[in-house]
Parts: structure tokens; C-alpha cells; sequence
């Protein structure tokens, strides 16, 4: 079974080994009856490290993707507090950050988020000598920053929505291509788990598991490729017939919703060539 997470461009949407910094939880939630919380940062490089901490906005886009855009004047981040807004890691060392909800009133019962951002702070070398030394060089350092949404809950769901398993195809290659649609109708997100089965008859086994799956906007699609040798390896080489998906909210979803969905494999359509 293996664990994904999602990874765009120089940001990590999680907590992640591939940044110089170390975040959990990974996704944070406030409410009426939870109006704070804390986020734990942990220098995972062998240097010392500073992090500005800033808020800043990603839209999340139809496939689950996030790009950058101007921050909403919707006053979320007015009432919304942290502490602090920089901070100096030892290697291997530890810093808690606080999140504060100071006020609801004033949103709309939903959901509202935003994202908490970690990023690297790299003193720009200041002595004409190193100037001159970098002219006769070039190196390209990418700045890898980690971004954790924090959303703000005002009322409660039901969550009106679907998980849906539109198609399993086998591609040209013998793999499998999933496509699942989340669909919503309401201001609640979903927040929750998916786990993904190889079925043939009356057999299941665990092919995948996607930990912390979101979806903030009215549909998201959500795409992955099973390979053939992990498929057969999980059904210890009998044939794939369907593909059956499992979704779970946890208690950080704005409502709960359990969900299965099952959908038969099939063959990619051929190409059918005319002739002239």
C-alpha cells in the first residue's frame, strides 16, 4: 500500500521531507468550539534555518491543484491571529506556532481557508567581494516552502454532496486510469481519506490509500494511474474486473460523509483508422 500526498511546484501542501522544514498537523480547523490551535515546526536539514510565516491564498483548481492568487478581502484574515511571525530553528530543532480565532460574526455560515506559509528567510549576501565571485558562477538554490490551510468554520454541514468512480480504463500500457469526481452543493469542504481496492469477484485487496484528500470548490476531479504489476501483485496474479473506492471524512471535515463507489474496468476504445 502506498501514501501520497500532493506536491506543486517549489510549495508543499503538507508536511514534507523534501523541505528544509517539517509541519504537522497538515491541515487546521477552527470553529465555534475550537477557536485555537497550534502547528508544530521542526528543522529537519543540518543547519540552522529562519521561516517567515505569512498567510497567503491558493485557489484550488478542478483537478485538486493550487494556484497562487491575491489574498480575498473577505475579512478572514482579520480575525484570524498567529504567533509567531519568524522564527530561528536549530538542526533538528522545534517551534510551536499558534493559530487564534478572534471573531465569527461576521462570516457567513460554511466554510471560508486560507493558507499558512513557511518560507525559507536566506540573508542576501551583502560583501562586494561574494558579489563579485558569484558573477564568475552560476547555481540556482530553489526556495522549497510548505503551505497548510487553516480553515474557518461558521455553523455546521450536512455535507450535500457525491464521490463518484466515473471510469477505470486500462491504457495502452496495460495500467489502469481512475477518475473519481467529488461534487458539492453547500459551503462545507470535504476533508477525509480514500482508499482504493482491486476486486475480482468476491476478492478486495488494498491497493492505495490517499491520506487527507480536500475539496473546496463545487466539483473536483481527482485522476491517478494504477500500474499492472501492482495490481497483479495484489491479486496475486488473478485478473482486475473493478476498481472500488472507499471515502471517509475525519473529524476535521465540515461535515461527515462516507461514501463507496465501485466501477467496472474497461478496455480502452482502439483507434480506428480510415482509410482513404
Amino acid at each position: 500500500m502506498k501514501f501520497w500526498f500532493v506536491l506543486t511546484s517549489f510549495v508543499l501542501f503538507c508536511a514534507g521531507a523534501f523541505a528544509q522544514v517539517q509541519v504537522f498537523p497538515t491541515y487546521l480547523a477552527l470553529s465555534e468550539e475550537k477557536i485555537s490551535g497550534h502547528l508544530n515546526l521542526r528543522n529537519t536539514s543540518n543547519e540552522s534555518q529562519t521561516f517567515k510565516v505569512e498567510y497567503v491564498f491558493y485557489k484550488m483548481n478542478k483537478d485538486g491543484t493550487f494556484v497562487r492568487e491575491a489574498t480575498p478581502t473577505d475579512g478572514l484574515i482579520d480575525i484570524l491571529k498567529f504567533s509567531p511571525k519568524k522564527v530561528t530553528l536549530a538542526p533538528g530543532g522545534k517551534q510551536v506556532v499558534r493559530v487564534m480565532l478572534t471573531d465569527l460574526e461576521s462570516l457567513p455560515v460554511g466554510d471560508k481557508y486560507i493558507h499558512l506559509r513557511f518560507v525559507p528567510d536566506t540573508p542576501e549576501e551583502a560583501s562586494s567581494d561574494s558579489k563579485s565571485k558569484k558573477k564568475s558562477s552560476f547555481s540556482l538554490q530553489a526556495k522549497i516552502s510548505v503551505a497548510v490551510p487553516v480553515v474557518v468554520r461558521k455553523g455546521k454541514g450536512p455535507f450535500a454532496g457525491t464521490m463518484t468512480a466515473d471510469k477505470a480504463t486500462r491504457n495502452k500500457n496495460g495500467d489502469v486510469d481512475l477518475s473519481l469526481s467529488f461534487k458539492n452543493a453547500n459551503q462545507f469542504y470535504l476533508h477525509g481519506d480514500l482508499e482504493i481496492f482491486a476486486v475480482n469477484g468476491d476478492k478486495e485487496i488494498s491497493l492505495d490509500k490517499i491520506v487527507g484528500v480536500s475539496s473546496y470548490i463545487p466539483e473536483r476531479m481527482f485522476n491517478k494511474t494504477y500500474k499492472v504489476a501492482d495490481m497483479q501483485q495484489a491479486l496475486s496474479g488473478e485478473a482486475l474486473t473493478k476498481l472500488k473506492v472507499v471515502f471517509k471524512s475525519n473529524p476535521d471535515s465540515g461535515a461527515e460523509f462516507n461514501q463507496v463507489s465501485v466501477v467496472e474496468v474497461s478496455e480502452a476504445k482502439k483507434a480506428v483508422s480510415k482509410r482513404r
